[in-house]
């Protein structure tokens, strides 16, 4: 019976160590990625703006449906994308969005926070910001001027059902 008294809470002590070890395997094992309520396809509204001074008093506007995707990026991105300014040095927070058709600089690689913000960049000459309204919606400006000209993006897209 003394032995008893010992043995009883010695095994509910291990059984309670053991089921805290294996709640805290199973919260390690489940990692969600703020980045998966955001990915999908989109249809994208873009409203270009160019303007130079090589040909004065010259805007160019043009207005571009297409539809496209946000997907996780890829380091081929890279390549194509419409932020020359993008810094590529940490990936694992990245999403591409794809808002304008290929061939050419048709996409965005940026940053995203769980909230949807996208990174802010102000990095003369090159300029992005905006982000989503919830996951079936988002819209961005991205740009770069220099002492010659300009140009714009304004972006706009809703989540394809």
């Amino acid at each position: 019976m003394k032995y008893l008294k010992i043995i009883i809470p010695l095994f509910i002590l291990i059984s309670l160590i053991a089921c805290q070890k294996d709640q805290v395997e199973i919260e390690e094992e489940i990692q969600i990625d703020p980045r998966d309520e955001f990915i999908g396809d989109f249809q994208f509204q873009t409203i270009y703006m160019h303007w130079s001074e090589i040909e004065p008093d010259t805007t160019y506007y043009d207005t571009i449906n297409f539809t496209g995707i946000v997907r996780y990026f890829h380091p081929s991105d890279e390549q194509n994308d419409s932020n020359f300014g993008a810094d590529y040095t940490t990936i694992n927070d990245k999403i591409s969005i794809v808002y304008l058709p290929a061939p050419g600089h048709n996409l965005i690689s940026t940053s995203i926070d769980a909230s949807g913000v996208i990174d802010n960049v102000d990095d003369f000459p090159y300029f992005q910001s905006g982000g989503f309204n919830g996951p079936d919606s988002l819209s961005f400006v991205i740009g770069a001027g220099g002492q010659g000209g300009n140009y714009t993006h304004t972006v706009s897209g809703v989540r394809i059902p």
